[in-house]
């Protein structure tokens, strides 16, 4: 777990195995594994408190085991939320260039920064869906388009097109 934080969150494997960034496939891939790991916990805790016997040793070891399970999740979850971040960041980068867009000269359609989001978006949901489940790609892709949502509503709303056609 402290590894895997270490080359996913902390950008070490850039370093250790010579990867230029960390991809959405690569944190999918790590939340994969250590989901996989976490669903062990308990039969392994299970198996050790049957054979383990009793005493407060034992007690003690088996409140590590489910720290441990805890602190896997949290790793989880972190990575979902560097996910959302990440998304979130592109999302941005990508309102900023819609505000500066004059939409009543600017008659492209559909405008690039569209079709970019539109590609780091289905790469995203393309990568989570092979590597989890249904219900966690869900659990990450909403608050993703939440903060489309938010962030190019206001843009939009900045934009103020004076023309019919800048409306449109």
């Amino acid at each position: 777990d402290s590894r895997c934080k270490q080359l996913i969150l902390g950008a070490g494997a850039t370093k250790s195995a010579g990867l230029k960034n960390i991809t959405t496939r690569h944190l999918a891939s790590s939340s994969q594994a250590l989901a996989f790991v976490a669903a062990l916990i308990p039969y392994v805790r299970e198996f050790v408190r049957r054979h383990a016997g009793s005493g407060p040793a034992i007690s003690t070891l088996m409140t590590d085991f489910d720290k441990v399970k805890r602190d896997y999740q949290e790793h989880m979850q972190t990575i979902y939320d560097k996910l959302v971040e990440i998304m979130s960041g592109r999302a941005g980068t990508h309102a900023r260039t819609a505000k500066a867009i004059d939409w009543h000269k600017d008659q492209k359609s559909p405008h690039p920064y569209m079709e970019i989001l539109i590609k780091e978006t289905t790469l995203l949901h393309r990568n989570l869906a092979k590597h989890l489940s249904e219900d966690t790609v869900r659990m990450i892709m909403i608050p993703v388009f939440s903060s489309f949502k938010e962030q190019f509503g206001a843009a939009f709303q900045e934009a103020d097109p004076v023309t019919e056609a800048g409306r449109d």
